[in-house]
């Protein structure tokens, strides 16, 4: 007993089976049945993985269910397994209050054991394992399973049959059908059997064994294949790049126009400002002018009452008939004529100047305005080039910061100002220039060579009355090689800084190229 315990246990931790089976397999082993039988069994079925099998199985003797019998606690068996576990033991043991005699009596009345699953007490009076209902519906699932199982295997036997069949049958030759094709033609790179290199269309051509040429194609498809694939990843490669590049174009295109925005919007503010300044200045200069004319007016004004009241004196001494009244105060009244002519005379009206252009200066915001993109004709035979810079920008920024001006196109090709902060060594001192390039950065569409010589004029133009234009020419020819020209030292930064020159306002400078063919 303690030996079929131990079985029991190593199933159930080992070999995981249910402990349900694991107990089963102890009592039937303690039935005495056959030990070779019920292990065969168990190993069956723990091989098995279909459900519905393991509900279809005796927990006795582990097998698909014969004659199967229902017991009063519902669970069925076979008719055999219970028949061998209902048999009685001639050495059972008394029971404490009984005798022999009245045990051996009850036992001819009835047949008494447990069910092996639930461990319940079935009593039998016809002591017969008959007497017990048959499980037909049990039984038909178990006659229908073992039928589909059996057409299962004969389908699975068949279809391998069939493809070791098909596998083991051999290319043959269209020309020759019963022979197969076993050699290799190298002159026609192609598989051909025995009979056409002896007799037919190959004979005479260069063979060679079929598996060697067949190792041949595959190592030569593998080498294709590996820089095939080396050729992907570095598309891949290509293409992940090409979309970072991607983001940061968009990313950059996004800054630029921020930046533009915010330097349009500085620069409309600043024209606003200059507006505002001219305007007031205009309006200004119109309440003195408008002051002017009507305290003028209000002299003349008077002057013109007082000789109106002279002359109607006047005409009234002319109409006296009285020749001696007339006489005796012509005197007077002809000297007050003298004097009133004479006052007259000095007192002419002078008119005020109507025009306020020389009270109001917008020359220096005119030319401030300059320093914007210009308009111009493509195929015009001139082309001027303007962009502003701030001054204190070049001064504190590092060496070699390089500005653009908006790139234009002219006689079909694309035209820029280059402006860069250089450092430069003169005298012995260091010294910051201001560089100035003109560039033709080529065609639009960027496939013919081409070439043009022009004369161009770089310049800073002067935005104060006196101050005066800073230029230097050049003629130069550009083409694909040659698509840049200026002075790397155009002019000393410290030039700029001097009062009086001119050339800066509000702490920005004006440059331009003037271009032409």
């Amino acid at each position: 007993c303690a030996g079929n315990i131990t079985v029991t246990f190593d199933l159930w931790r080992h070999f995981q089976v249910p402990f349900r089976v694991a107990v089963s397999f102890f009592h039937t082993l303690k039935k005495s049945f056959i030990y070779g039988h019920f292990i065969r069994n168990l190993l069956l079925r723990m091989a098995s993985e279909d459900p519905l099998q393991e509900e279809l199985t005796c927990p006795i003797c582990l097998d698909l269910f014969a004659e199967p019998r229902v017991l009063p606690c519902q669970h069925s068996f076979c008719t055999d397994c219970l028949q061998k576990i209902a048999t009685p033991k001639e050495n059972k043991p008394l029971r404490r209050g009984r005798s022999r005699k009245t045990q051996n009596k009850m036992a001819d009345k009835a047949l008494e054991f447990e069910c092996p699953t639930c461990k319940e007490t079935v009593s039998l009076k016809e002591r017969l394992i008959q007497s017990l209902p048959r499980n037909f519906h049990l039984q038909n699932i178990t006659d229908s399973f073992q039928k589909s199982r059996k057409a299962e295997g004969k389908r699975k036997r068949d279809s391998e049959s069939g493809s070791e069949k098909k596998k083991a049958r051999p290319l043959m030759c269209s020309a020759h059908q019963d022979q197969p094709l076993d050699v290799f033609c190298v002159s026609c790179q192609r598989p051909v059997c025995a009979s056409c290199v002896q007799d037919g269309d190959h004979k005479d051509h260069t063979t060679g064994d079929i598996r060697t040429a067949y190792d041949t194609a595959r190592q030569t498809i593998r080498e294709t294949l590996a820089l095939l694939e080396g050729r992907s990843k570095n598309m891949i490669w290509s293409l992940d790049k090409l979309k970072r590049s991607e983001e940061k174009i968009k990313q950059s295109a996004k800054t630029l126009e921020q930046s533009i925005k915010e330097q349009c919007s500085h620069l409309k503010k600043a024209v606003d400002k200059q507006e505002q300044a001219l305007v007031a200045q205009t309006k200004a200069a119109k309440t003195r002018y408008l002051q002017r004319q009507k305290e003028m007016v209000s002299v003349y004004k008077n002057k013109h009452e007082a000789l109106t009241k002279e002359l109607e004196l006047t005409k009234h001494h002319l109409d006296n008939k009285e020749p001696a009244h007339f006489l005796l105060d012509v005197q007077v009244l002809q000297q007050k004529l003298t004097d009133l002519q004479k006052s007259q005379e000095t007192c002419d009206v002078l008119f005020p100047h109507t025009s306020l252009s020389k009270c109001v200066d917008f020359k220096p915001s005119l030319q401030m305005l300059q320093g914007m993109e210009l308009s111009h004709d493509p195929n015009s035979a001139e082309l001027t080039i303007r962009a502003s810079i701030s001054v204190l920008d070049f001064l504190t920024g590092p060496v070699g910061k390089r500005r653009y001006s908006s790139a234009v196109v002219w006689q079909d090709l694309e035209w820029r100002l280059l402006i860069e902060n250089k450092l430069s060594t003169v005298n012995g001192g260091q010294k910051r220039f201001l560089s100035m390039f003109l560039q033709c950065l080529g065609r639009t569409d960027g496939q013919s060579p081409w070439s043009l010589t022009v004369a161009s004029q770089m310049r800073i133009l002067p935005q104060e009355p006196r101050g005066q234009m800073f230029q230097k020419w050049f003629r130069h020819r550009y083409d694909s090689q040659h698509a840049n020209k200026g002075w790397s030292e155009f002019i000393a930064l410290e030039e700029l800084e001097k009062p009086g020159c001119g050339l800066v306002n509000d702490g920005r400078v004006i440059l331009e190229a003037f271009v032409k063919l």
